[in-house]
C-alpha cells in the first residue's frame, strides 16, 4: 500500500498543507514524509536595512538591526525546501535575540516558548531563475511552491519568511518512506 503517489488529488492536498498551514513548516514536512528532516544553514549574517528587500522592510517599520538566514530542509540528501528568514532583532525579546544572533537553531524550537502567530501574506509558484538568493546553490526543480509569511509576537513582526518548496521531492520522499512501511 502506497500512501502518496502521483495522484493529482494527493499532490493538491500536499500543496494545500504546505501553502496554507500556519504552523511550523518543518513539522508539517516531517509529518508528510514521516521522518525528521535536516536543516542546513548556508548563510546567517547581520544585514543592513538597505540590503533588505522593500516588502520585508515594510513588515518591520521600526527595524534597524536584522539577521538574514538562508537555509534548506533536506532528507537523505534531497532538498525539500529552501528558506529565507529575516529577523528584526530590535523587536525580539532580548534572550531570543541573543540566542538567534548566536546561531542557536532551529527557529521553530526557539519560538516554542513564546506566544506567536503566523500571518501568511502571499502564496504561489516561483520559477528558479527568480530565486536569486539561492543562485549559488543547485536548484533542481524548474518551479517551486512559494509561501511568504510573518511571525508576529504581539503586534510586532519578529520574522519575515520566504519558503520555496520542491513539492515533487517532498512527494517522492513521502512515497519512499510510505513504501518502506507499507509494501504493496
Amino acid at each position: 500500500m502506497t500512501i502518496y503517489t502521483d495522484n493529482e488529488q494527493e499532490q493538491s492536498l500536499i500543496t494545500d498543507l504546505l501553502l496554507h498551514t500556519d504552523g511550523t513548516t518543518t513539522r508539517t514536512i516531517e509529518i508528510i514524509v514521516r521522518n525528521q528532516v535536516n536543516i542546513h544553514v548556508y548563510e546567517h549574517d547581520r544585514a543592513a536595512p538597505e540590503c533588505i528587500p522593500e516588502e520585508v522592510r515594510q513588515a518591520f517599520p521600526d527595524g534597524r538591526q536584522f539577521i538574514r538566514r538562508l537555509s534548506s530542509l533536506t532528507l537523505y540528501g534531497s532538498v525539500l525546501s529552501y528558506n529565507i528568514v529575516y529577523a528584526n532583532l530590535l523587536a525580539l525579546p532580548a534572550d531570543l535575540a541573543r540566542q538567534l544572533d548566536n546561531r542557536q537553531f532551529p527557529l521553530g524550537k526557539l519560538l516554542a516558548d513564546y506566544p506567536t502567530r503566523r500571518e501568511i501574506t502571499e502564496t504561489g509558484i516561483e520559477h528558479r531563475i527568480n530565486m536569486e538568493a539561492f543562485s549559488a546553490h543547485p536548484l533542481s526543480a524548474p518551479t517551486y511552491l512559494m509561501k511568504k509569511y510573518k511571525i508576529m509576537g504581539g503586534d510586532s513582526c519578529w520574522f519575515y519568511l520566504i519558503e520555496y518548496f520542491d513539492r515533487d521531492a517532498i512527494v517522492r520522499s513521502a512515497s519512499r518512506i510510505s513504501s518502506a512501511f507499507f509494501p504493496s
